[in-house]
């Protein structure tokens, strides 16, 4: 459950773990957000390759070059209080 007050907006990171067997493709599904209010569907695809990341144990190095939402929300605080990112 994802508390939201009224009138603000608030970034989600959905994370879909897809299994290592996964047939390549395009899934399609829907997702639902509830409120008091009522529900909104959205569309999504997800469109698996045929490819697949070594096991992390496998891995011999690292190497992070994609934004996590952490890191992109880890901001800074402007003079006005207002969050603002860091680029």
């Amino acid at each position: 459950m994802l508390e939201q007050p009224a009138g603000l907006n608030r970034p989600v990171w959905l994370a879909i773990d897809v299994p290592r067997d996964a047939v390549p493709g395009a899934y399609t599904g829907t997702l639902t957000v509830r409120s008091e209010l009522g529900a909104v569907n959205f569309p999504i695809e997800l469109n698996v390759i045929a490819a697949a990341l070594p096991a992390a144990k496998d891995w011999s190095f690292h190497l992070d070059i994609w934004q996590h939402p952490h890191a992109v929300a880890a901001g800074t605080t402007s003079s006005r209080g207002r969050r603002s990112i860091s680029r």
